[in-house]
């Protein structure tokens, strides 16, 4: 599946914009940034580091959903495109997974401002988030049954972005050094985080031998 994506979708003529092969102004379609993050780390071939990259530049293609930009410019998950919450937030946490990757701290500003606008303005008592699955304008939560407040996938989503969170947050408190896995779990030595996902078991077929 991943050759596949990088065979279809990319900047060369022979390519489609990957834009236009998904819903919500395409973050439908870039929600895959996360899982070729992983496969990245898995298999260590730059061409799927490539891939996610030029995902994030599509971002600001034609019609495109802007999502960095939107973020550092207002700060706002709601101007975000169309304001779909899963599918920003399947986003989110694939910049959260490039950032351990590139430790490029743009793509971690644009996240924690998100972070932020959502803990306050749009985060219901419950935890959960969204109403007809839309993020609204700051400090509007519905509350009404046809609301349809708080989709499955925004809550799981979400959980998992507040994952990240907290190891940052206990990073920040233990003042870890650079050697720290934790550190190197949220991005600070990208380095000697990608050098100990390379030297983790690989999964093995049945037989015993490595799948490589």
């Amino acid at each position: 599946m991943g050759d596949l994506l990088v065979r279809t979708f990319g900047e060369a003529p022979v390519q489609r914009d990957i834009i236009g092969a998904g819903e919500h102004m395409g973050m439908a379609a870039t929600a895959v940034l996360e899982p070729l993050c992983k496969l990245y780390r898995f298999t260590a071939d730059l061409r799927y580091l490539e891939f996610c990259e030029y995902l994030v530049r599509s971002y600001d293609h034609p019609h495109g959903p802007r999502i960095v930009t939107t973020l550092l410019e207002s700060g706002r998950v709601y101007r975000v495109a169309n304001g779909k919450a899963y599918e920003m937030l399947s986003n989110l946490n694939g910049l959260i997974d490039l950032y351990r990757l590139s430790a490029n701290k743009t793509l971690l500003e644009a996240v924690l401002r998100a972070w932020e606008n959502i803990v306050r303005c749009q985060l219901y008592r419950t935890g959960t988030l969204s109403a007809a699955e839309h993020f609204q304008p700051d400090g509007q939560l519905l509350t009404l049954q046809s609301s349809n407040v708080g989709e499955m996938c925004v809550t799981v989503t979400w959980l998992q972005l507040n994952s990240f969170r907290s190891w940052r947050a206990a990073c920040s408190r233990m003042g870890c050094s650079s050697t720290c896995t934790s550190r190197v779990a949220c991005g600070a030595n990208p380095t000697e985080y990608r050098s100990r996902w390379y030297a983790r078991p690989r999964f093995r077929r049945r037989g015993g031998s490595p799948l490589r």
